[in-house]
């Protein structure tokens, strides 16, 4: 039986989170953020780097899967390249898969 690299790890991770958190949760300051990046509308009265993200997501998916995808990709490689600081790369990336599965 081979072993898993850590990248096959990262990524089945990533796959296994998007099919069980699919399509994401909205909050109210999401779906305003949402709201206003659809009307290409930056005020004050939400989030206006939020809705400015949003924008660009949404450009290569629309709604709230690109945005969950950006960030359970960036939670992903964030905790593995925290982890692989004191430990070895393939429990790193068992840890970071964890960290995004079963947050704190």
């Amino acid at each position: 039986m081979t072993r898993f690299t850590p990248r096959v790890i990262l990524v089945i991770g990533l796959i296994v989170c998007l099919l069980y958190a699919y399509p994401g949760y909205l909050d109210d300051d999401a779906v305003w953020a949402l709201m206003n990046s659809r009307e290409n509308a930056y005020t004050n009265a939400g989030w206006p780097m939020l809705a400015y993200v949003w924008r660009w997501v949404s450009i290569a998916i629309s709604g709230p899967a690109g945005m969950l995808l950006l960030q359970a990709t960036f939670t992903l490689v964030g905790a593995y390249y925290l982890a692989r600081r004191v430990i070895a790369d393939r429990a790193a990336a068992l840890v970071a898969v964890a960290v995004l599965l079963f947050p704190p």
